[in-house]
Protein backbone atom coordinates (compact mmCIF):
# COMPACT_ATOMS: atom_id res chain seq x y z
CA UNK A 1 0.00 0.00 0.00
CA UNK A 2 1.31 3.37 -1.01
CA UNK A 3 1.37 6.26 1.36
CA UNK A 4 -2.05 7.83 1.87
CA UNK A 5 -3.01 11.18 0.49
CA UNK A 6 -5.11 13.68 2.34
CA UNK A 7 -7.69 15.46 0.23
CA UNK A 8 -9.45 18.67 1.14
CA UNK A 9 -12.88 19.51 -0.22
CA UNK A 10 -13.95 23.09 -0.19
CA UNK A 11 -17.18 23.40 1.78
CA UNK A 12 -18.76 25.36 4.59
CA UNK A 13 -19.01 24.49 8.25
CA UNK A 14 -19.62 26.25 11.53
CA UNK A 15 -16.77 26.64 13.92
CA UNK A 16 -17.06 24.80 17.18
CA UNK A 17 -17.46 26.76 20.34
CA UNK A 18 -14.48 27.14 22.60
CA UNK A 19 -14.41 23.97 24.67
CA UNK A 20 -11.24 24.85 26.56
CA UNK A 21 -12.99 27.13 29.06
CA UNK A 22 -13.09 25.61 32.48
CA UNK A 23 -16.38 25.39 34.31
CA UNK A 24 -17.21 28.50 36.29
CA UNK A 25 -14.72 30.70 34.52
CA UNK A 26 -15.71 33.47 32.15
CA UNK A 27 -13.31 33.90 29.27
CA UNK A 28 -11.62 37.26 29.11
CA UNK A 29 -13.16 39.59 26.56
CA UNK A 30 -10.81 41.45 24.27
CA UNK A 31 -10.65 45.17 24.81
CA UNK A 32 -11.42 47.00 21.57
CA UNK A 33 -10.22 50.53 21.44
CA UNK A 34 -12.25 53.06 19.51
CA UNK A 35 -9.26 53.82 17.33
CA UNK A 36 -8.65 50.13 16.48
CA UNK A 37 -8.93 49.46 12.76
CA UNK A 38 -10.27 46.39 10.94
CA UNK A 39 -7.62 44.88 8.67
CA UNK A 40 -10.34 43.61 6.28
CA UNK A 41 -12.74 46.51 5.62
CA UNK A 42 -10.30 49.20 6.87
CA UNK A 43 -12.98 50.78 9.09
CA UNK A 44 -12.45 51.74 12.74
CA UNK A 45 -14.32 50.53 15.82
CA UNK A 46 -14.04 46.76 15.39
CA UNK A 47 -11.55 44.00 14.67
CA UNK A 48 -11.28 41.70 11.68
CA UNK A 49 -12.72 38.66 13.47
CA UNK A 50 -15.87 40.66 14.30
CA UNK A 51 -16.21 42.25 10.86
CA UNK A 52 -19.53 41.45 9.20
CA UNK A 53 -18.04 41.86 5.74
CA UNK A 54 -15.28 39.41 6.62
CA UNK A 55 -17.81 36.86 7.91
CA UNK A 56 -19.89 37.20 4.75
CA UNK A 57 -16.76 36.74 2.67
CA UNK A 58 -15.90 33.56 4.58
CA UNK A 59 -19.38 32.16 4.01
CA UNK A 60 -19.16 32.78 0.28
CA UNK A 61 -15.65 31.42 -0.02
CA UNK A 62 -16.20 28.43 2.25
CA UNK A 63 -13.75 26.78 4.62
CA UNK A 64 -12.01 23.46 4.22
CA UNK A 65 -13.31 20.02 5.00
CA UNK A 66 -10.72 17.25 5.14
CA UNK A 67 -11.13 13.66 4.07
CA UNK A 68 -8.50 10.99 3.71
CA UNK A 69 -8.24 8.59 0.81
CA UNK A 70 -5.58 6.05 -0.10
CA UNK A 71 -4.71 5.37 -3.69
CA UNK A 72 -2.76 2.31 -4.73
CA UNK A 73 -0.65 2.55 -7.88
CA UNK A 74 -0.96 -1.13 -8.81
CA UNK A 75 -0.95 -1.54 -12.60
CA UNK A 76 -3.10 -4.69 -12.37
CA UNK A 77 -6.03 -2.84 -10.79
CA UNK A 78 -9.06 -2.32 -13.03
CA UNK A 79 -9.53 1.38 -13.76
CA UNK A 80 -13.25 0.93 -13.11
CA UNK A 81 -12.85 -0.49 -9.60
CA UNK A 82 -14.70 1.32 -6.80
CA UNK A 83 -12.98 1.65 -3.42
CA UNK A 84 -14.53 2.08 0.01
CA UNK A 85 -13.07 5.02 1.93
CA UNK A 86 -14.01 5.57 5.57
CA UNK A 87 -12.51 9.05 5.61
CA UNK A 88 -14.00 10.47 2.43
CA UNK A 89 -16.76 13.02 2.81
CA UNK A 90 -17.85 12.72 -0.84
CA UNK A 91 -18.19 10.13 -3.60
CA UNK A 92 -15.62 10.59 -6.38
CA UNK A 93 -15.75 9.13 -9.89
CA UNK A 94 -13.11 9.42 -12.59
CA UNK A 95 -15.55 8.34 -15.30
CA UNK A 96 -19.02 9.32 -16.48
CA UNK A 97 -20.04 5.68 -16.79
CA UNK A 98 -23.34 5.21 -14.97
CA UNK A 99 -23.75 8.87 -14.01
CA UNK A 100 -27.07 10.65 -14.44
CA UNK A 101 -28.62 14.04 -13.66
CA UNK A 102 -25.34 15.81 -14.31
CA UNK A 103 -24.99 19.48 -13.47
CA UNK A 104 -22.23 22.04 -13.23
CA UNK A 105 -20.40 22.22 -9.89
CA UNK A 106 -21.44 25.31 -7.96
CA UNK A 107 -19.37 27.50 -5.67
CA UNK A 108 -17.24 25.43 -3.33
CA UNK A 109 -17.92 22.24 -5.33
CA UNK A 110 -15.63 23.30 -8.16
CA UNK A 111 -12.32 22.09 -6.71
CA UNK A 112 -10.99 19.57 -4.24
CA UNK A 113 -7.58 20.05 -2.69
CA UNK A 114 -4.99 17.46 -1.76
CA UNK A 115 -2.72 17.60 1.25
CA UNK A 116 0.11 18.63 -1.06
CA UNK A 117 -1.84 21.81 -1.91
CA UNK A 118 -2.57 20.43 -5.38
CA UNK A 119 -6.13 21.06 -6.51
CA UNK A 120 -8.24 18.78 -8.69
CA UNK A 121 -10.94 20.31 -10.83
CA UNK A 122 -14.49 18.96 -10.50
CA UNK A 123 -16.08 18.93 -13.95
CA UNK A 124 -19.59 17.77 -13.00
CA UNK A 125 -21.76 16.54 -10.15
CA UNK A 126 -24.40 13.85 -10.54
CA UNK A 127 -25.81 10.52 -9.39
CA UNK A 128 -23.85 7.35 -10.09
CA UNK A 129 -25.68 4.02 -10.29
CA UNK A 130 -23.61 0.89 -9.62
CA UNK A 131 -24.87 -2.65 -10.21
CA UNK A 132 -23.49 -4.76 -7.35
CA UNK A 133 -22.66 -8.46 -7.64
CA UNK A 134 -25.97 -9.28 -5.95
CA UNK A 135 -27.92 -7.33 -8.57
CA UNK A 136 -28.69 -4.48 -6.16
CA UNK A 137 -28.43 -1.02 -7.72
CA UNK A 138 -26.45 1.30 -5.47
CA UNK A 139 -27.32 4.96 -6.06
CA UNK A 140 -24.46 7.28 -5.15
CA UNK A 141 -26.05 10.70 -5.04
CA UNK A 142 -23.95 13.85 -5.37
CA UNK A 143 -20.98 12.07 -6.91
CA UNK A 144 -18.15 14.36 -8.00
CA UNK A 145 -16.76 13.71 -11.48
CA UNK A 146 -12.98 14.28 -11.24
CA UNK A 147 -11.24 12.75 -14.29
CA UNK A 148 -7.77 13.45 -12.85
CA UNK A 149 -8.40 11.01 -9.96
CA UNK A 150 -6.93 7.54 -10.49
CA UNK A 151 -9.50 5.83 -8.25
CA UNK A 152 -13.25 5.87 -7.77
CA UNK A 153 -14.22 6.42 -4.11
CA UNK A 154 -17.35 5.50 -2.18
CA UNK A 155 -17.82 7.55 0.98
CA UNK A 156 -19.00 5.58 4.01
CA UNK A 157 -20.10 8.77 5.76
CA UNK A 158 -22.43 9.53 2.84
CA UNK A 159 -24.04 6.07 2.88
CA UNK A 160 -24.43 5.67 6.66
CA UNK A 161 -27.29 8.20 7.08
CA UNK A 162 -29.21 6.38 4.31
CA UNK A 163 -29.39 3.13 6.28
CA UNK A 164 -26.31 1.42 4.83
CA UNK A 165 -23.77 -0.29 7.05
CA UNK A 166 -20.55 -2.25 6.57
CA UNK A 167 -19.42 -5.40 8.34
CA UNK A 168 -15.67 -5.71 7.90
CA UNK A 169 -13.77 -9.00 8.09
CA UNK A 170 -10.19 -10.13 7.53
CA UNK A 171 -10.72 -10.89 3.84
CA UNK A 172 -13.32 -8.30 2.93
CA UNK A 173 -16.64 -6.82 4.00
CA UNK A 174 -20.38 -7.19 3.70
CA UNK A 175 -22.62 -4.28 2.69
CA UNK A 176 -26.01 -4.16 4.37
CA UNK A 177 -29.05 -1.98 3.84
CA UNK A 178 -31.33 -1.94 6.89
CA UNK A 179 -29.81 -5.24 8.11
CA UNK A 180 -30.29 -6.90 4.70
CA UNK A 181 -27.19 -8.09 2.83
CA UNK A 182 -27.00 -6.39 -0.57
CA UNK A 183 -23.34 -6.59 -1.54
CA UNK A 184 -19.83 -7.79 -0.83
CA UNK A 185 -16.29 -6.53 -1.12
CA UNK A 186 -12.76 -7.79 -0.81
CA UNK A 187 -9.51 -6.59 0.74
CA UNK A 188 -6.77 -5.92 -1.79
CA UNK A 189 -3.38 -4.63 -0.64
CA UNK A 190 -4.90 -3.01 2.40
CA UNK A 191 -7.77 -1.36 0.51
CA UNK A 192 -11.41 -2.42 0.32
CA UNK A 193 -13.04 -2.66 -3.12
CA UNK A 194 -16.70 -3.40 -3.76
CA UNK A 195 -17.72 -6.32 -5.99
CA UNK A 196 -19.69 -5.27 -9.06
CA UNK A 197 -21.82 -7.47 -11.28
CA UNK A 198 -19.28 -7.17 -14.09
CA UNK A 199 -15.85 -5.59 -13.93
CA UNK A 200 -16.17 -4.33 -17.51
CA UNK A 201 -16.81 -0.60 -17.57
CA UNK A 202 -19.52 -1.06 -20.20
CA UNK A 203 -21.66 -3.29 -17.96
CA UNK A 204 -21.14 -2.33 -14.33
CA UNK A 205 -23.61 0.56 -14.43
CA UNK A 206 -27.24 0.89 -15.32
CA UNK A 207 -29.75 3.40 -16.57
CA UNK A 208 -32.38 2.97 -13.88
CA UNK A 209 -34.94 5.02 -15.78
CA UNK A 210 -34.86 2.79 -18.86
CA UNK A 211 -33.89 -0.46 -17.16
CA UNK A 212 -31.26 -1.12 -19.82
CA UNK A 213 -27.62 -1.82 -19.21
CA UNK A 214 -25.10 0.26 -21.05
CA UNK A 215 -23.65 -1.11 -24.21
CA UNK A 216 -20.78 -0.24 -26.50
CA UNK A 217 -21.61 2.86 -28.55
CA UNK A 218 -22.62 2.09 -32.16
CA UNK A 219 -23.47 4.03 -35.30
CA UNK A 220 -27.14 4.26 -34.27
CA UNK A 221 -26.27 5.97 -30.99
CA UNK A 222 -27.84 9.42 -30.58
CA UNK A 223 -25.04 10.35 -28.17
CA UNK A 224 -22.46 9.58 -30.85
CA UNK A 225 -24.21 11.84 -33.36
CA UNK A 226 -24.64 14.50 -30.68
CA UNK A 227 -20.85 14.66 -30.44
CA UNK A 228 -20.28 14.38 -34.18
CA UNK A 229 -22.60 17.30 -34.89
CA UNK A 230 -20.88 19.70 -32.53
CA UNK A 231 -23.01 18.88 -29.46
CA UNK A 232 -26.33 20.05 -30.90
CA UNK A 233 -29.52 19.53 -28.90
CA UNK A 234 -31.56 16.34 -28.94
CA UNK A 235 -34.48 18.21 -30.55
CA UNK A 236 -32.33 19.14 -33.54
CA UNK A 237 -31.13 15.54 -33.86
CA UNK A 238 -34.75 14.34 -33.88
CA UNK A 239 -35.58 16.88 -36.60
CA UNK A 240 -32.71 15.51 -38.70
CA UNK A 241 -34.12 12.00 -38.24
CA UNK A 242 -37.64 13.12 -39.20
CA UNK A 243 -36.29 14.92 -42.28
CA UNK A 244 -34.47 11.77 -43.38
CA UNK A 245 -31.00 13.26 -43.02
CA UNK A 246 -30.11 10.68 -40.36
CA UNK A 247 -31.30 7.12 -40.07
CA UNK A 248 -33.37 5.94 -37.12
CA UNK A 249 -31.35 6.42 -33.96
CA UNK A 250 -31.45 4.91 -30.49
CA UNK A 251 -32.26 7.73 -28.05
CA UNK A 252 -32.16 5.46 -24.98
CA UNK A 253 -28.46 6.21 -24.46
CA UNK A 254 -28.85 9.99 -24.69
CA UNK A 255 -27.88 11.61 -21.40
CA UNK A 256 -26.66 14.91 -20.04
CA UNK A 257 -23.34 15.67 -21.73
CA UNK A 258 -20.59 16.89 -19.42
CA UNK A 259 -18.84 18.60 -22.34
CA UNK A 260 -22.00 20.65 -22.92
CA UNK A 261 -21.93 21.57 -19.24
CA UNK A 262 -18.31 22.67 -19.56
CA UNK A 263 -19.21 24.57 -22.72
CA UNK A 264 -21.85 26.47 -20.70
CA UNK A 265 -24.64 25.68 -23.11
CA UNK A 266 -28.13 26.75 -22.08
CA UNK A 267 -31.54 25.27 -22.78
CA UNK A 268 -33.68 28.37 -22.48
CA UNK A 269 -34.59 30.47 -25.51
CA UNK A 270 -36.73 33.48 -26.19
CA UNK A 271 -39.47 33.64 -28.80
CA UNK A 272 -38.09 35.27 -31.91
CA UNK A 273 -39.50 38.21 -33.84
CA UNK A 274 -41.27 37.92 -37.19
CA UNK A 275 -38.83 36.90 -39.92
CA UNK A 276 -38.40 38.54 -43.30
CA UNK A 277 -40.15 37.14 -46.38
CA UNK A 278 -37.15 36.88 -48.70
CA UNK A 279 -33.40 36.38 -48.64
CA UNK A 280 -31.06 39.35 -48.13
CA UNK A 281 -33.85 41.61 -46.88
CA UNK A 282 -32.23 41.78 -43.43
CA UNK A 283 -28.66 40.86 -42.53
CA UNK A 284 -27.73 40.43 -38.86
CA UNK A 285 -24.11 40.99 -37.91
CA UNK A 286 -22.01 40.95 -34.77
CA UNK A 287 -18.35 40.78 -33.78
CA UNK A 288 -17.13 38.39 -31.11
CA UNK A 289 -13.82 38.33 -29.24
CA UNK A 290 -13.34 34.77 -27.89
CA UNK A 291 -9.85 35.44 -26.45
CA UNK A 292 -8.59 31.98 -27.36
CA UNK A 293 -5.04 32.19 -28.71
CA UNK A 294 -2.70 35.15 -29.05
CA UNK A 295 -1.18 33.89 -32.31
CA UNK A 296 -4.51 33.42 -34.11
CA UNK A 297 -7.09 35.99 -35.29
CA UNK A 298 -8.47 37.78 -32.26
CA UNK A 299 -12.01 38.41 -33.52
CA UNK A 300 -14.59 36.88 -35.80
CA UNK A 301 -17.56 38.53 -37.49
CA UNK A 302 -20.74 36.82 -38.64
CA UNK A 303 -23.30 37.87 -41.26
CA UNK A 304 -26.62 36.02 -40.96
CA UNK A 305 -29.49 36.18 -43.43
CA UNK A 306 -32.74 36.74 -41.53
CA UNK A 307 -34.87 34.63 -43.90
CA UNK A 308 -32.70 31.53 -44.38
CA UNK A 309 -30.52 31.90 -41.26
CA UNK A 310 -27.57 31.00 -43.45
CA UNK A 311 -24.36 32.38 -42.00
CA UNK A 312 -21.02 33.67 -43.26
CA UNK A 313 -17.97 33.80 -41.01
CA UNK A 314 -14.83 35.93 -41.32
CA UNK A 315 -11.81 35.94 -39.01
CA UNK A 316 -10.41 39.37 -38.12
CA UNK A 317 -7.15 40.58 -36.65
CA UNK A 318 -8.80 43.81 -35.52
CA UNK A 319 -12.28 45.32 -35.50
CA UNK A 320 -11.20 47.79 -38.18
CA UNK A 321 -11.37 44.92 -40.69
CA UNK A 322 -15.16 44.65 -40.26
CA UNK A 323 -15.93 46.84 -43.28
CA UNK A 324 -13.55 44.88 -45.53
CA UNK A 325 -15.26 41.65 -44.48
CA UNK A 326 -18.70 43.14 -45.22
CA UNK A 327 -17.59 44.24 -48.71
CA UNK A 328 -16.42 40.69 -49.50
CA UNK A 329 -19.65 39.25 -48.11
CA UNK A 330 -21.82 41.75 -50.02
CA UNK A 331 -20.10 41.10 -53.35
CA UNK A 332 -20.47 37.33 -53.05
CA UNK A 333 -24.07 37.00 -51.86
CA UNK A 334 -25.51 39.68 -54.15
CA UNK A 335 -23.86 38.12 -57.19
CA UNK A 336 -24.75 34.54 -56.30
CA UNK A 337 -28.34 35.23 -55.20
CA UNK A 338 -29.21 37.89 -57.75
CA UNK A 339 -30.65 40.10 -55.01
CA UNK A 340 -29.46 43.08 -53.01
CA UNK A 341 -29.05 43.59 -49.28
CA UNK A 342 -31.61 46.06 -47.92
CA UNK A 343 -31.18 46.25 -44.13
CA UNK A 344 -28.13 45.68 -41.92
CA UNK A 345 -28.89 45.14 -38.24
CA UNK A 346 -26.13 45.45 -35.62
CA UNK A 347 -25.31 46.81 -32.19
CA UNK A 348 -23.93 50.29 -31.55
CA UNK A 349 -20.30 49.22 -31.34
CA UNK A 350 -17.71 51.65 -32.60
CA UNK A 351 -16.88 49.40 -35.56
CA UNK A 352 -20.49 49.72 -36.77
CA UNK A 353 -22.03 52.91 -35.42
CA UNK A 354 -19.02 55.14 -34.95
CA UNK A 355 -17.98 57.21 -31.95
CA UNK A 356 -19.42 60.10 -29.97
CA UNK A 357 -17.53 63.39 -29.97
CA UNK A 358 -18.14 66.82 -28.53
CA UNK A 359 -20.18 67.65 -31.62
CA UNK A 360 -22.33 64.52 -31.40
CA UNK A 361 -22.15 61.14 -33.07
CA UNK A 362 -19.41 60.78 -35.68
CA UNK A 363 -20.25 57.94 -38.09
CA UNK A 364 -17.48 55.43 -38.62
CA UNK A 365 -16.33 53.89 -41.89
CA UNK A 366 -18.93 51.12 -41.69
CA UNK A 367 -21.82 53.52 -41.02
CA UNK A 368 -20.73 55.88 -43.82
CA UNK A 369 -20.47 52.98 -46.27
CA UNK A 370 -24.02 51.88 -45.50
CA UNK A 371 -25.28 55.43 -45.91
CA UNK A 372 -23.47 56.01 -49.20
CA UNK A 373 -24.78 52.79 -50.75
CA UNK A 374 -28.39 53.16 -49.66
CA UNK A 375 -28.52 50.44 -46.98
CA UNK A 376 -30.89 50.90 -44.05
CA UNK A 377 -28.86 50.63 -40.84
CA UNK A 378 -30.79 49.34 -37.83
CA UNK A 379 -28.96 49.74 -34.51
CA UNK A 380 -29.89 48.33 -31.12
CA UNK A 381 -30.52 50.52 -28.11
CA UNK A 382 -27.74 50.87 -25.58
CA UNK A 383 -27.35 47.89 -23.19
CA UNK A 384 -29.97 45.91 -25.15
CA UNK A 385 -28.11 43.03 -26.84
CA UNK A 386 -31.36 41.05 -27.15
CA UNK A 387 -32.49 43.47 -29.88
CA UNK A 388 -29.72 41.99 -32.01
CA UNK A 389 -30.67 38.57 -30.72
CA UNK A 390 -30.13 36.57 -33.92
CA UNK A 391 -26.45 37.48 -34.21
CA UNK A 392 -25.82 37.51 -30.45
CA UNK A 393 -27.40 34.08 -29.97
CA UNK A 394 -25.67 32.61 -33.02
CA UNK A 395 -22.25 33.72 -31.82
CA UNK A 396 -22.95 32.24 -28.39
CA UNK A 397 -24.05 28.98 -30.02
CA UNK A 398 -20.84 28.84 -32.03
CA UNK A 399 -18.65 29.39 -28.98
CA UNK A 400 -20.62 26.81 -26.99
CA UNK A 401 -19.99 24.29 -29.76
CA UNK A 402 -16.30 25.20 -29.96
CA UNK A 403 -15.78 24.76 -26.21
CA UNK A 404 -17.72 21.48 -26.15
CA UNK A 405 -15.86 20.04 -29.14
CA UNK A 406 -12.48 21.07 -27.73
CA UNK A 407 -13.38 19.56 -24.35
CA UNK A 408 -14.56 16.28 -25.84
CA UNK A 409 -11.66 15.87 -28.30
CA UNK A 410 -9.01 17.44 -26.01
CA UNK A 411 -8.02 19.84 -28.80
CA UNK A 412 -5.22 22.35 -28.13
CA UNK A 413 -6.24 25.97 -27.83
CA UNK A 414 -4.60 27.12 -31.07
CA UNK A 415 -7.10 25.01 -33.07
CA UNK A 416 -10.08 27.03 -31.87
CA UNK A 417 -10.43 28.74 -35.28
CA UNK A 418 -10.67 25.39 -37.06
CA UNK A 419 -13.26 24.22 -34.54
CA UNK A 420 -15.16 27.47 -35.15
CA UNK A 421 -15.23 26.89 -38.92
CA UNK A 422 -16.47 23.35 -38.30
CA UNK A 423 -19.24 24.67 -36.05
CA UNK A 424 -20.35 27.13 -38.77
CA UNK A 425 -20.39 24.32 -41.33
CA UNK A 426 -22.53 22.14 -39.06
CA UNK A 427 -24.99 24.92 -38.22
CA UNK A 428 -25.42 25.89 -41.88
Amino acid sequence: MEEGEQVLLTGSFKKKKNQDNKKGKIPAQPIIKKESKCFFCKKKGHMKKDCLKFKNWLEKKGNLFAFVCYESNMTSTNHNTWWIDSGSTIHVSNTLQGMQNLRKPMGSEQCIYSGSKMSSHVEAVGTCNLVLSSGFILNLEKTFYVPSFSKNLISISQLAPLGFSFKFMDSGFTLLNKSKVIGFGELRDGLYSINLQNNDAAYNSMHVSSGLKRCVMNEDSSMLWHRRLGHISIDRIKRLVNDGVLSTLDFADFETCVDCIKGKQTNKSKKGAKRSSNILEIIHTDICCPDMDANSPRYFITFIDDYSRYMYLYLLRSKDEALDAFKVFKAEVELQCGKQIKIVRSDRGGEYYGKYTENGQAPGLFARFLQEHGFVAQYTMLSSPDQNGVAERRNRTLMDMVRSMRSNAKLPQFLWAEALKTAVYIVN
